[in-house]
């Protein structure tokens, strides 16, 4: 019932600014000695053949001219002496860079040709395709996406998972990315609430993995706080930022507003146990519950309202504590099973929601429709009255609870 409201109605747009190049070298006028010629590759690649970068690429990119580009391409292979026969790599660290400026910078653009033209004639190894893909999610290029998901299948080593990125902590190649630590592609496309490019991330298997736990002793853990402690601070920090968005929590989860539920509350424990983190985890946990309360204001009318408060989702099963909310009142009384598990993950946004008020006022006030709009003389008249019949009535209910006479308070 919940996913009928789901967060359809919110659609992410935002241009990102676009990116200062760099280029330059250093000089020292020593030739460098052979064994440093060709860096260690930090991850596992099959280099083809060489193809030195053209100076002027960048710029034929950056005014959009197809042709000057292919031709660019076509010098480079006939000044490396290599012949055709498939994508072209290069290894040098300063070239490397290169590549990857005119690739992203041609992605940017959103010069789709242009980027084809890349993709077929150089070899880009995982790491350039890594974050030309977060260059095309964070400039909203659903197609460029799709190129990039078929190539990146093409370039990865067989120890890397593409669907959570997970050893792309480990590399120090990027540690100058523009791109924040711990930021995959679907994490960024869900930060930024791009429901098309989130839909297609994870229909290709992309996930975003829940972090271990803070006092985690883990091989993996253990490797990545000695390796940098803050980049994996931060890393944990962006992808419960990822997993706290509204397209995050409406794609990926059966029951969105149990998870947003359940995410909150570890997002406050976790402000306890890292407080030098705290403003960060307290504004993510503020994140979590914002999706409840927007959901329910969603709500045009009072079908709806029924639908998202009294919705009981198998909640039983997936939490201990909420055994029991499925069981209704007494009859006629809806059993608002969704604000009682708001209540017991002390979602106070949610409870306090004025449609949750109106609803509770309802009910508390039963068949006096004028309570809300009478004196205070009549409230406390009748306030009065029943105090004094509350043992009758009582006693009523013991003997017929059946029956109309128990039922007029």
């Amino acid at each position: 019932m919940v996913s009928r409201l789901r967060a359809e109605r919110w659609k992410g747009k935002e241009a990102p600014k676009q990116r200062r190049l760099e280029m330059g070298g250093s000089h020292t006028g020593v030739p460098p000695s052979p064994s440093f010629i060709q860096p260690q590759p930090t991850w596992t690649e099959i280099v083809n053949k060489k193809l030195k970068f053209p100076p002027p690429l960048l710029a034929a990119i950056q005014e959009g001219h197809l042709g000057l580009v292919q031709h660019l391409l076509e010098s480079g292979v006939e000044a490396s002496g290599s012949g055709p026969g498939g994508p072209l790599r290069n290894v040098e660290e300063a070239e490397d860079r290169s590549w990857r400026e005119a690739l992203n910078l041609a992605i940017r653009l959103g010069h789709e040709a242009i980027t084809d033209v890349l993709l077929a004639n150089v070899k880009f190894d995982f790491r350039q395709i890594h974050e030309a893909l977060l260059v095309a999610v964070d400039t909203n290029q659903p197609a460029a996406v799709r190129r990039l998901l078929a190539r990146l299948e093409q370039e990865k080593g067989p120890k890397v998972d593409t669907r959570s990125f997970s050893l792309a902590f480990f590399d120090s190649s990027i540690d100058g990315s523009r791109f924040a630590p711990g930021v995959t592609p679907l994490t960024l496309a869900c930060q930024k609430d791009l429901y098309e490019i989130a839909q297609l991330l994870m229909e290709q298997g992309h996930t975003i993995a829940r972090p271990h736990p803070v006092s985690c002793a883990c091989l993996e853990c253990s490797n990545a706080r000695r390796y940098d402690l803050l980049k994996f601070s931060l890393s944990r920090i962006n992808t419960y930022r990822g997993m706290a968005s509204r397209a995050h929590l409406s794609l990926a989860s059966e029951d969105a507003m149990l998870a947003a539920f359940q995410l909150s509350r570890e997002l406050k424990r976790l402000a306890r146990k890292e407080p030098e983190f705290k403003p960060e985890y307290i504004a993510l946990e503020s994140l979590s519950q914002d999706y409840g309360f927007e959901l329910l204001g969603m709500c045009r009318n009072q079908s709806e309202v029924t639908a998202v408060l009294n919705d009981q989702d198998e909640d039983n099963e997936t939490e201990p504590e909420a055994e029991g909310l499925g069981q209704a009142f007494e009859e006629g009384i809806p059993n608002l099973a969704r604000l009682r598990l708001a209540i017991n993950y002390n979602q106070k946004r949610f409870v306090a929601h004025p449609i949750c008020q109106q609803v509770l006022s309802s009910i508390w006030c039963g068949n006096l429709a004028g309570w809300r709009g009478s004196t205070t003389i009549w409230k406390l008249f009748v306030a009065f009255l029943i105090f004094l019949t509350m043992p009758f009535l009582c006693l009523g209910y013991w003997l017929a609870p059946k029956s109309r006479v128990p039922r007029i308070n």
